[in-house]
């Protein structure tokens, strides 16, 4: 209760203060506010990109789902996203607004259960299934999207043959 008494009384002494502020500059305060704050914005808003990588709509066409690959540059590895939306609007630039996954580095990058494939189809008209593999890190996983219920399933884990083991090496009474 403390805690959000104490934030909300920050909140209301930085807004009044911004207001006093742009009230004694005029229109030239809110210049020397805003513009820093929008090139700020610009800059890293653009240091992300989205590759689309599939669109999905719902069967009467109202919502879309897009699954996605979100690169962050060099420093971060790309994650694959989803984000949920009506029919008319597009990605742009944003993350995912539903399910956001990345590989998990505790394990195999080359483990069939860890990779950031997805696959979406629809149940009905407000019901998004996604389908993940098991391994994967989950970021976000949201339960609903505005109007969008979303539900999540994982891939049956797949066995890794070790290609080291040759088949000479099984008794033939184990090969098939």
């Amino acid at each position: 209760m403390w805690p959000l008494l104490i934030m909300s009384t920050l909140v209301d002494m930085i807004i009044a203060s911004l207001s006093r502020f742009l009230k004694s500059t005029s229109g030239l305060g809110a210049a020397l506010l805003l513009v820093p704050l929008a090139a700020l914005y610009l800059f890293f808003d653009s240091m992300c990109g989205n590759e689309l990588l599939s669109e999905h709509y719902s069967p009467a066409k109202e919502f879309k789902a897009v699954v996605f690959r979100r690169d962050c540059g060099a420093t971060t590895a790309f994650s694959t996203q989803v984000s949920v939306f009506h029919w008319w609007s597009w990605l742009g630039n944003n993350s995912g607004n539903t399910f956001v996954i990345d590989q998990d580095p505790k394990h195999s990058l080359s483990d069939p259960d860890n990779n950031r494939e997805v696959k979406l189809h629809w149940r009905s008209q407000d019901t998004l299934v996604i389908s993940h593999h098991s391994r994967v890190r989950v970021f976000r996983s949201e339960p609903q999207v505005g109007s969008v219920k979303v539900e999540y399933e994982k891939f049956p884990t797949q066995i890794m043959v070790n290609p080291q083991v040759h088949t000479d090496s099984v008794p033939a009474a184990l090969r098939r």
